[in-house]
């Protein structure tokens, strides 16, 4: 989990144990993630390209929403809290799908996704491929796991292999087809609205 060291975590010295933070996320007005005992601010994950980020988060919502009406899935916001107890750790991914009755246990969060979605920004990208591919691989129910970039319209695609992990498919540019929802995607709609020339603006600005 290398791609951690990128970001500052608000407790580096102290280990905090997850009903603290549980506890604590319940008032909590920025939210935070958890890995074995540290919180990892999300705003710090999002930063840079912040509109792109959003844009794409809601697009790959409704798509996912409109696609699945119906069919016994939900499709869930960033708000949802995502627990794998084998590290432990909880995540809020940028959107969710549950299939089936959703199984909720400590403090609302939500133990069996069966799709998670990361939207990268210039922050987390590193992130999203490394540290928390390993974690939603350690999540038997998550079926699928996609990463769409902020830098490109493409969509890296994982799917569960026969040996029952989370192995890279794709990287769709044009459809994605999601076989654990049973649907498929129009890159060009995930993409509408938004403008990369926003992210060589926030690079010139830091460079």
């Amino acid at each position: 989990m290398s791609a951690l060291h990128r970001y500052k975590p608000l407790q580096a010295s102290i280990y905090l144990h997850e009903d603290t933070y549980l506890q604590r996320e319940l008032e909590a007005v920025e939210k935070t993630e958890y890995i074995a005992g540290i919180l990892y601010p999300r705003w710090q994950m999002m930063a840079g390209a912040r509109l792109m980020h959003n844009v794409l988060c809601v697009n790959m919502s409704t798509a996912l929403r409109n696609k699945l009406r119906g069919k016994g899935c939900s499709t869930l916001s960033s708000d949802t809290r995502i627990q794998n107890p084998r590290t432990p750790a909880y995540l809020y991914p940028d959107v969710a799908v549950v299939c089936g009755k959703p199984e909720i246990q400590k403090y609302h969060s939500l133990v069996n996704p069966t799709l998670v979605v990361e939207v990268t920004s210039p922050q987390s990208v590193e992130y999203d491929r490394t540290t928390k591919l390993l974690i939603y691989d350690a999540i038997p129910s998550v079926q699928e796991y996609m990463i769409v970039s902020h830098e490109a319209q493409e969509i890296m695609l994982f799917r569960r292999d026969e040996a029952l992990r989370l192995a890279f498919v794709e990287i769709a540019t044009e459809q994605l087809v999601l076989t654990s929802v049973h649907c498929t995607l129009s890159i060009a709609e995930i993409y509408d609205d938004t403008d990369f020339d926003e992210i060589d603006d926030i690079n010139e600005e830091e460079s």
